[in-house]
Parts: C-alpha cells; sequence; structure tokens
C-alpha cells in the first residue's frame, strides 16, 4: 500500500504539479470513505470478520490505483465516481501516454503484490504465535529466530499448507483416532478431503509450545530427503481455555521403530524387524543425518534422536521425524550454546551435563544408542563387567556406562556378539553375524563419553556402515 500510495502521487505530481497533487491525496480519502459507506456492511462481514485480511489488501489497493486513473482525466468530482469511470475502460485507454504510465504502473503493483503475497502469509503465521524470543527457549524448544532461518522460503513458496481448524477436526473425526503420544503432544490419524492418509500431531505443551511448532514447521519444510518426514500442512487454533497447534504429516502405517525392535504388550507375538531391515532402518536414518547435518543448506541438528522418533515405511524404510526439539545453524558454525538440556534422558550425550558448547557430536552419540537398542532389543542396557544387566530408571553412573561399553567391545573382540544379540534374531535365523560386528564398532565409536572420539561426522558413521549397506539397494 505504501509503495501503491506514493507512485500514485508520482504521477500526479508529475503530470499536474505540486497542488494537484494535494488535491489527489484529498480526493483518495475522501473517496476512500465513501466508498467504505458503501460496502462495509458486506466487506467487513466477508473479510474482516472471517480474517482474509488479505482480500482487504487488495481492494484497498484497487481503490487506491481506480481513483488515481479517474482523477487523471476527470477532476475532483469525476473521482468520486470513480467506479463509473472504470467502468468506461475504453474512454480511459485513449488518455494518451499519461494513461500509458499508470497502466505501467498498475501492472508493476499487481506484480510486486503477488511476489510478496506468499511472503505475507508467513508474517500471519508469526504473528499468530506471537514469538518473542525464540532464544530463550525451555526443554522441548528450540532456538530458532524466524528472521534467520532459510526454511521460512518453504512456507513463503506455498509448499506448506495452512489447514482450517474444522478441516482438520472433520478428517479426525474430532480427534477420536489416536496414534500415539509423548512429552509433547498427541498424534492422530486423519484423511484429508483429497483421501490422503495423514497424521496430524496436536502440540499440547503449555510452556514453549508455540516455538517448538513453529521450529519444526520451519525445519521440516524446508528439508527434504527419502528418509525425513514429509509435511503436508499445519494449523493453529485458539479454544476458550488452551491454544493448540497443528502439524500435517504423511501417515506411515508400520509406526515407529520402538514398536518393531522391543518387545511390547502391543505386539506380543512376533512383531519385529528381522537383521536385514534392522540394518536398513539404520543406515536411512544415517542418510538422513548426514543430510540434516551438511547436504541441506545449513546445519539442523536433531537432538532427539530415539527409536519413537524413527518411523517405518511400508517398505521398511526409516524415516526420521519430529524436529521440534531442533537447534539450525549456518554451514560455518562448528557449536551452539545453551543453558537447557534438549532430548530424551537415557539418550542425551553427556555433554548435555556440562557447560561446554554442543555440536553434532551429540546426535552421533544418539544415533549410537539407537545401533545398541537394535543391536540388543532391549532399552537402556547397561552390563556390569560380569555381563548382568544393572540398569536404573533414574541413570546409570559414568563410571557403570563405561563398563558396560568395554564389555560389549569384550565380547566383540572375542567374536562372541551373538550372547547378547536379541534372541529373536537368531530365531529368525537371518543374522550375519560380520554384519553384526560393524553395526556393533559403530556404536561403541559413537557413545564414546569424550566427543572428540567419536567419529567427526555422520558421514563418516555412513562409510562405516558401508560393508553394511552393500547389500540394501540404492534409494530410489
Amino acid at each position: 500500500m505504501k509503495v501503491a500510495l506514493l507512485g500514485s502521487i508520482t504521477a500526479v505530481f508529475y503530470f499536474y504539479g505540486l497542488s494537484e497533487s494535494f488535491r489527489f491525496l484529498y480526493a483518495t480519502g475522501v473517496t476512500g470513505i465513501l466508498f467504505i459507506v458503501y460496502v462495509s456492511s458486506f466487506y467487513f462481514y466477508v473479510f474482516l470478520y472471517k480474517g482474509y485480511n488479505q482480500q482487504v489488501q487488495v481492494i484497498a489497493l484497487l481503490v487506491l490505483i481506480i481513483t488515481a486513473l479517474s482523477y487523471a482525466y476527470d477532476g475532483l468530482s469525476k473521482s468520486f465516481l470513480f467506479l463509473y469511470e472504470f467502468m468506461s475502460v475504453t474512454r480511459i485507454l485513449l488518455g494518451g501516454l499519461s494513461m500509458i504510465f499508470l497502466f505501467i504502473l498498475y501492472l508493476f503493483l499487481a506484480f510486486h503484490y503477488k511476489k510478496y503475497n506468499n511472503k505475507s502469509k508467513v508474517s500471519i503465521l508469526v504473528g499468530e504465535i506471537q514469538h518473542k524470543d525464540l532464544n530463550m527457549l525451555g526443554s522441548g524448544g528450540a532456538m530458532v529466530r524466524a528472521s534467520k532461518v532459510d526454511g521460512l522460503e518453504a512456507i513463503e513458496a506455498g509448499f506448506v499448507k495452512k489447514i482450517h481448524y474444522e478441516e482438520l477436526k472433520t478428517a479426525t473425526t474430532n480427534f477420536s483416532d489416536k496414534l500415539g503420544g509423548g512429552g509433547s503432544g498427541q498424534v492422530f490419524k486423519g484423511i484429508l478431503k483429497c483421501r490422503t492418509l495423514v497424521a496430524v500431531k496436536r502440540i499440547e505443551r503449555e510452556i514453549y509450545g508455540e516455538q517448538e511448532f513453529l521450529s519444526e514447521l520451519i525445519a521440516t519444510s524446508s528439508a527434504r530427503h527419502f528418509n525425513l518426514i514429509h509435511v503436508h500442512g499445519y494449523c493453529s487454533h485458539v479454544s476458550e481455555t488452551s491454544r493448540f497447534y497443528y502439524i500435517v504429516y504423511d501417515l506411515f502405517k508400520n509406526g515407529s521403530l520402538d514398536s518393531w525392535i522391543f518387545p511390547g504388550k502391543d505386539y506380543p507375538n512376533g512383531r519385529f524387524l528381522n537383521w536385514k531391515k534392522r540394518c536398513k532402518v539404520a543406515v536411512d536414518v544415517a542418510k538422513a543425518l548426514v543430510y540434516l547435518h551438511r547436504d541441506c543448506g545449513k546445519q539442523i541438528l536433531h537432538l532427539d534422536i530415539k527409536p519413537e522418533n524413527i518411523l517405518v515405511g511400508d517398505d521398511f524404510r526409516g524415516v526420521l521425524s519430529d524436529l521440534g526439539m531442533c537447534k539450525q545453524m549456518s554451514i560455518d558454525e562448528k557449536s551452539f550454546q545453551t543453558e537447557l538440556t534438549r532430548g530424551t534422558f537415557h539418550y542425551i550425550a553427556p555433554e548435555w551435563n556440562s557447560g561446554h558448547a554442543k555440536e553434532k557430536s551429540v546426535d552421533i552419540f544418539s544415533y549410537g544408542k539407537v545401533l545398541m537398542d537394535m543391536f540388543l532389543g532391549q532399552r537402556y542396557v547397561c552390563f556390569n563387567k560380569e555381563g548382568e544387566d544393572i540398569f536404573i530408571s533414574g541413570g546409570n553412573s559414568q563410571l557403570e556406562q563405561r563398563n558396560s561399553l568395554a564389555y560389549v567391545h569384550k565380547k566383540l573382540e572375542e567374536k562372541r556378539l551373538l550372547d547378547l544379540i536379541d534372541k529373536r534374531l537368531l530365531a529368525d535365523e537371518g543374522v550375519d553375524e560380520r554384519a553384526v560386528g560393524y553395526l556393533v564398532n559403530v556404536a561403541i565409536q559413537c557413545l564414546n563419553e569424550d566427543p572428540k572420539m567419536r567419529p567427526c561426522d555422520m558421514s563418516k558413521v555412513l562409510t562405516m556402515l558401508e560393508p553394511v549397506l552393500k547389500d540394501f539397494p540404492e534409494d530410489k
């Protein structure tokens, strides 16, 4: 609107002088008031009450442009009747050089509006969230400033659709089909109007929920990889008692990795991944992390890698999900400082408990934990020197965890890893002991207490897994 007003005033001043430009401003104001009086009862209900502020801007822009045209050719009095003059388009087109100038100005303004139309959507989204300082987050939050995040470009380009709350209610049958839940909220099954099956994540965290929503939306909309979750759309909704944020993803009917590698009450009889499929999932997740850490134009540290955040596709590919705790940095940044611990207990790296800077090695540590889970088929195992599981829910000491890794390493050197492996895999008779050794060796290195002694990056981890990878087909 500022550009349109300035352009119109400049045009009148150029052709008619300073005094006429002031009269034009007066005509514009009066005409706009008359227009509002005539149509306010309709447009204020349809656009303002319904929240369609972009349409109001379009109407205001057209009022300004048509007023300029009417005033330029018929004077002040006729500008009051600009709608009539607008219908007489043939007469206007005979106006000569000044009309051509104003017409070009109109095309420029129309192009300018269209170009930045999507950016206004982002402004609306950020305005709805009303985030004050995305650097001040708590558990489950993500430290991201929207103004510095390239992922906003994906939203601006229209890759992510804003879905109305009523449509989500219909798609999920009033959020009745629950798929699961966690610390930040719940996930529901839904079917969109286009018959696409989706998973609708409702973020319910009272503190920092809006930051988690924005962070996850920006990260997932800008990062595109075969082994990363795809986002369909988003929604924010205010009820009488609270505010919820929704992100709509692809639905993976097979669920998450934890239901395939840990015996549980939901699938007590035989639902588990065989060795080859476990290895494939491990490689797929490594590829996703290489992309996030290095190949997506910036660095995205996931910071919450665990089996619950790894989905299993219909073809048993691994898909990394849930970037609500992620940290986005430029390629040149090596580390970041924070006093807030992010991640899931038992999967977070030891350096989270120190005041030192955090690097991508924290993701490498969590990935090593997942590899060990896939190997053992149990959660949170901690061996003593005799091979007994001494895990305690409050967390084992660093010495106990060090001894546990030493015990596994001893079994690796003795080539007796099958003594520790998930016994269901032995019954399946599809275990390659050499491949087991490669995978466990990678896990042990990733779990080194000293971050500098871990693999330098996930591409190095992927290289170490190549002997396991060679038996699997390339990604499509």
